[in-house]
């Protein structure tokens, strides 16, 4: 009796491990439906998270074409008008937030990509901009609008006055009063509207207009400043000004710490305004050497401004890239002197006149042990 008992009890025994691990087994599997029903691609999270998203996306939408509706109220609405619409709603904060050429709008927190909105205010200009140098890590990288395609020069002999608005002949004639005084003006140059302005009419833009007015008004002031540029032979002037990201009027600039970059292009009838990024990730700020101009002369230096020895140089003058190894001189080290290159470039008739580059930046080039270090200078001699 008792060997039965103990049998049926390990029986038992092994009955109640086996009936374990089963549960085990069985409980692990039910975790795992249910972590896939929960966090799976259709999961119930996952599916939540989604309807969030689409939610929080379609708010973001109708705030969009709220702001849309609202700026084709005005007539000839642009896409400048809607990116002011964007910010007063804050639905931007910057109009970085806005790329003017596909019409992503990326929104404040929580931030998405708004595509499709903004189709029908795009425009077909087309910035193009050049690195120097391109890809080599640089202690400076030059960037330049070499182009700018969709606006046209404005040919002085075909231009109809009649045919523009009232704000497009205030603009116009800011530009050509400017291009006037900035070329036939007697040694004057302004570097933009507003310092004429400032230095003309003491900062007072009222009192030029009212001068306008007094000698016949703005189609009267067009005509003739038209008519005298024609007789100088200037045929067309440009159809745009270009703003560095300095908010200069230049369409150069010289980055020395890696980031993205803009540059506007304002349409000079029009007042439209275009941007262009450009994105500079190869500054190294702790090369071995650098490029420096030193009172009249140009030098490679190490880090602790020791100047060092170097093979080639060239210079990256309008685009294209010169050699003027044959200008380095050697005393105790390598050097350059800034006046012997200027004359070399008008020797190889780059130039037609050494002077015309006198108190420009140009790019240089100075190659070490097959390295290249760049470096912005300012061209300039001792009279």
């Amino acid at each position: 009796m008792r060997k039965t008992e103990k049998k049926k009890k390990k029986n038992d025994d092994g009955i109640t491990l086996i009936a374990l691990v089963i549960t085990i087994i069985v409980l692990l599997i039910l975790t795992g439906v249910t972590m896939a029903m929960l966090l799976g691609d259709n999961g119930i999270i996952t599916k939540a998270q989604e309807a969030k998203t689409q939610t929080e996306i379609a708010e973001w939408e109708e705030r969009i074409d709220l702001v849309i509706a609202g700026a084709m109220i005005k007539e000839d609405a642009t896409i400048e008008d809607i990116i002011e619409g964007l910010k007063k709603e804050e639905i931007i904060d910057d109009e970085s937030q806005v790329n003017r050429e596909t019409g992503d709008i990326t929104t404040n927190s929580p931030s998405y990509v708004i595509s499709d909105k903004l189709d029908d205010y795009l425009s077909n200009i087309k910035i193009n901009i050049s690195k120097i140098p391109e890809s080599e890590t640089s202690s400076i990288v030059y960037l330049e609008v070499e182009s700018v395609e969709g606006i046209e020069e404005i040919n002085l002999n075909k231009l109809d006055i009649s045919k523009l608005s009232q704000t497009e002949k205030e603009n116009l004639l800011k530009e050509i009063v400017l291009f006037q005084e900035n070329n036939f003006g007697g040694g004057h140059y302004y570097a933009s509207f507003e310092e004429f302005i400032e230095k003309n009419f003491g900062g007072n833009e009222q009192y030029f207009w009212e001068v306008i007015e007094e000698y016949g008004g703005i189609d009267s002031q067009l005509e003739e400043i038209i008519e005298t540029l024609k007789e100088k032979n200037v045929e067309t002037i440009n159809g745009y000004k270009v703003i560095n990201p300095e908010e200069e009027e230049s369409s150069t600039y010289f980055a020395t710490e890696n980031a993205t970059y803009t540059f506007k292009i304002k349409d000079i009838i029009t007042g439209q305004v275009y941007t262009k990024t450009v994105e500079v990730t190869n500054i190294d700020t702790n090369q071995e050497y650098y490029v420096k101009s030193l009172e009249f002369d140009i030098f490679l230096l190490d880090k602790e401004n020791n100047e060092v020895d170097f093979e080639q140089a060239y210079i990256i003058y309008k685009g294209e890239r010169i050699d003027i190894s044959s200008c380095i001189d050697k005393e105790e080290v390598s050097y350059m002197r800034i006046y012997n290159v200027a004359w070399y470039l008008e020797e190889i008739q780059k130039v037609d006149d050494q002077d015309e580059l006198t108190e420009t930046r140009q790019i240089f080039e100075i190659v070490k042990d097959g390295k290249s270090y760049f470096g912005a200078v300012l061209i300039h001699w001792e009279e």
